[in-house]
């Protein structure tokens, strides 16, 4: 065997407990790297199966790109132009659905009703593009059958056979259930779906002769970008025609900025995990400073000290390589089976995230064990065998905090960008490792600072010689420094988390002001069925919307250019009715002088993210298309938004999934028609009554016109707060899991210290010392290094939440600051403290356990 080998076989033999830790926190940390990673895939893999599913064997596509309709005729007209084997054509509306026996809901006492997305389709050429999977019954064969997904079922509870009757003016139409379509579940925002004979949808929703998109298949040698680019041109304004694929493409862009986010995460926990492995073979070395210097003594050269540590920290990547992928897997099985609405497909185990666990484990081994390599390969022998443990300089604890403040100071410097793209991909490709290092080195200085100032306080609480406990932790100065960093990493997560959710929380969800209730048709309202609604004796007042994504031409608005297109909705209203109906802010422009402007139809108002992300404000101009048409606008005022972006959001458009719209700018009901071709009112704003329920509300709104989906502002902002929370329970999981992982440093540390201190502590224990004193001198440790890692986990944390705050203007102009909940930290700090505690129970329980002669003689012995 090679003495490299040797040498670090022996090491870990030696410290078998160490070794156990230490791969521990490498197996944690790969196991959830992998584990976040395959979940967020396994999720993505239900949403891709689900545009797949819609897309279906088409290879192009004829959509109207403003959410309006157009005439069959289209249809025709494609169905001739060469190459093309199959054209199927489908109408998007909504339809009012109940039994038609008209049964109660057991819980209200009113008729069980449902108002679910209908997609009008001819099944005889659908089934070729896009084949139904079914749970029960079969495909709709007859113009009075209906096919239901298993959303649309359950809410209706309806199965098999039962009759169902189209709610609407006019004659009586009913539908039979032939068949329930097997549907994925993806959340509280899903809308149930069924499917119908698009001449009867056509009929109930009285829009003969009406499509919404075409597919069509090609022949297998057909090109489809030439295939749209030559017939493209055929099609009116503002119709286009385009390669079926293109549907993925936002949404591959939100995976490849899920996949670059997952890697950022993941080097901040292997980050972590290497710091304790540094740590850790540290204190050994430094213990083992004898040992080593009798190796040189005996023939070792430098480089083979140097390749045993090395070979020590690929040890642990190693081993928690092997076991914190498949444990990560496991993790994400188990996710799987206790959310298998969320996750429908089942595990998928995503490479990148293989790849991460498996290189992130042997890298972060690698650089936790190159400085204590270092160390090793530069131990004299004379200097090792005059002292076990040299004192630190105090030149070395001043370049560790120049260092530091430097690399923070670098950080900050990068923030200084002018460009907002080039800020944060420097924020986050080099920024956050120095920033994380900076902090790392910073702990150093704050212990030192914090023992001197507690120490003697933290004593005389315990009864112990007041320098006893500061003595201790000030002997080794960096190596409880680098564990008390270890320990900030998920306190930093935790106020950063906790920051960064108050703060969208107050500064933006808050101050949303919005309607008491919106009702919305996908088919559009007509005035007719405005006015109905309009003239309920709960309605006080109305406000006709129509909502499109528009894309901003030549800009990059929100996002990062390559990861999010640069799309925005355009809301069209009547600019006098909705600003005398809501209650909104001007941030730029004056409304006595806007409002005119933008019902002229040469000129938007904005929401104020637009002025927070890239400073577009009143005076400047914006292109922004739709199709082929495109317009440029003057910006008539800026208004902090009334929460529009948000509802459209949550009653969903079309291309959810594909767009990724963010905020909204405010245009002329009439000048959307006139530039967009959209002329529908989708939504209807509401204000109602303060004695009426949204019980009766929806009941009176759903039977005054039939189709229409009604939700109430209550609703909304309750959806709003459950998603939030979501979102926010799973970064505090992953901080508190950051918070086990540095326990185990904790650990680590304590345990070398008792090891390196067990002849001192024997000789306590033998000349009467309790075994009070010595738990209280062991819990003193670590309670300062808990209380390091709190200051400095708090610092950083902060640090983390005001880049949050940075980015969330920059990227998604959220008008939102930096706020520090003291009730989150304060329950961060005690979960650290009780877990540095329970982290050092084991070193305390082996002092209390051995005999002081025991423990003098193993001294004697190192």
């Amino acid at each position: 065997m090679l003495p490299t080998w040797r040498l670090a076989l022996n090491t870990l033999a030696g410290r078998r407990t160490r070794t156990v830790l230490m791969s521990g926190a490498v197996w944690l940390a790969a196991c959830l790297v992998v584990a976040v990673s395959c979940t967020m895939s396994s999720a993505n893999a239900g949403v891709e199966a689900r545009l797949e599913r819609f897309i279906g064997a088409a290879d192009v596509r004829i959509i109207h790109p403003g959410n309006g309709r157009f005439d069959e005729a289209v249809l025709a007209t494609a169905a001739t132009w060469p190459g093309v084997t199959l054209a199927a054509g489908r109408l998007g509306a909504s339809l009012t659905l109940v039994h038609a026996d008209h049964r109660l809901d057991a819980g209200t006492g009113a008729m069980k009703r449902l108002v679910p997305g209908a997609l009008g389709v001819d099944f005889e050429h659908e089934q070729r593009i896009r084949p139904y999977i079914l749970e029960a019954g079969r495909v709709p064969e007859r113009r009075d059958e209906i096919l239901l997904d298993s959303i649309a079922a359950d809410g209706l509870d309806a199965g098999i056979g039962d009759i169902l009757e189209i709610f609407r003016f006019g004659p009586k139409l009913s539908v039979t259930v032939v068949g329930i379509r097997e549907r994925q579940r993806m959340g509280m925002l899903q809308e149930p779906r069924v499917y119908v004979d698009r001449g009867l949808l056509a009929e109930a929703t009285d829009r003969p002769g009406a499509l919404t998109s075409v597919y069509l298949d090609l022949e297998d040698d057909s090109d489809p970008q030439a295939f749209c680019e030559r017939h493209g041109v055929e099609l009116p304004e503002p119709l286009v025609l385009e390669p079926a694929e293109r549907v993925r493409a936002g949404f591959d862009q939100s995976l490849r900025a899920a996949e670059f986010a997952m890697i950022l995460t993941s080097v901040l926990v292997f980050m972590c995990a290497a710091f304790i492995i540094l740590t850790g073979l540290t204190s050994g070395v430094t213990e083992r400073q004898r040992e080593l210097a009798l190796l040189r003594c005996v023939g070792a050269r430098r480089g083979q000290l140097f390749g045993a540590q090395v070979l020590v920290g690929l040890i642990f990547g190693t081993i928690g390589a092997a076991g914190g992928v498949p444990s990560g897997i496991a993790m994400t099985a188990a996710l799987v089976a206790m959310y298998p609405e969320y996750i429908p497909d089942g595990v998928r185990v995503e490479t990148l995230g293989l790849m991460l666990g498996v290189i992130g484990s042997l890298l972060a081994g690698a650089a936790g064990a190159a400085w204590p390599a270092v160390m090793a390969s530069r131990v004299t022998p004379l200097r090792a065998m005059a002292s076990a443990t040299a004192p630190v300089r105090p030149a070395t604890i001043a370049i560790t905090t120049i260092v530091g403040l430097a690399l923070v100071g670098v950080q900050v410097a990068l923030t200084q960008f002018d460009d907002r793209d080039t800020r944060y991909w420097a924020y986050a490709t080099v920024g956050l490792p120095i920033l994380f290092t900076g902090w790392f080195l910073l702990a150093v200085p704050i212990l030192i600072l914090v023992t001197r100032l507690l120490a003697g306080l933290l004593s005389g609480l315990l009864r112990l010689p007041r320098d006893l406990v500061g003595g201790m932790v000030l002997a080794t100065p960096l190596r409880h420094g680098f564990t008390a960093a270890a320990l900030m990493v998920g306190m930093a997560l935790l106020v950063a988390s906790w920051s960064s959710g108050l703060s969208v929380q107050r500064d933006w969800l808050d101050r949303i002001k919005f309607a008491d209730a919106f009702a919305r048709d996908r088919d559009g309202i007509s005035p007719e069925e405005q006015r109905a609604i309009a003239d309920l004796p709960f309605v006080t007042s109305t406000c006709p919307i129509s909502y499109l994504p528009v894309r901003v031409i030549d800009q990059q608005v929100f996002g990062l250019r390559g990861l999010t297109p640069s799309v925005t909705i355009c809301v069209g209203f009547d600019p006098e009715r909705f600003f005398a109906m809501n209650h909104v802010e001007w941030i730029e422009g004056e409304p006595d002088d806007a409002i005119p402007r933008v019902a002229a139809g040469d000129a938007v108002v904005v929401a104020e993210r637009f002025l927070v992300a890239r400073d577009l404000g009143f005076g400047d101009e914006i292109t922004l298309g739709v199709g082929r048409t495109k317009q440029t606008f003057d910006i008539a005022g800026v208004v902090r938004s009334p929460g529009l972006d948000l509802i459209i959001q949550l009653f969903g458009i079309r291309s959810a999934y594909t767009d990724m719209a963010q905020s909204c700018c405010f245009m002329d009901f009439d000048t959307v028609g006139r530039m967009f071709d959209n002329h529908d009112a989708l939504m209807l704003q509401l204000n109602l009554d303060e004695g009426v329920s949204d019980e009766d509300a929806e009941r009176g709104v759903v039977d005054a016109v039939p189709g229409i989906d009604f939700r109430s502002g209550r609703w909304i902002r309750r959806t709003v707060n459950d998603i939030a929370s979501g979102l926010l329970t799973v970064q505090i999981t992953i901080a508190f899991a950051a918070l086990a992982l540095a326990a185990i440093a904790v650990g680590n540390v304590i345990a070398a210290d008792v090891r390196g201190r067990r002849y001192e502590l024997g000789v306590l224990r033998a000349t009467g010392a309790r075994r009070r004193w010595v738990i209280g001198l062991i819990g003193g440790e670590a309670v300062l290094l808990a209380v390091t890692g709190v200051v400095v986990g708090t610092m950083f944390g902060a640090h983390l939440a005001w880049m949050d705050a940075r980015n969330l203007r920059d990227l998604a102009g959220l008008p939102v600051r930096v706020i520090l909940p003291p009730g989150p930290l304060l329950v961060g700090a005690l979960v650290l403290l009780v877990l540095t505690l329970l982290a050092a129970l084991p070193a305390a329980w082996s002092v209390v356990r051995a005999s002081p002669a025991r423990m003098v003689a193993a001294g004697r012995n190192e």
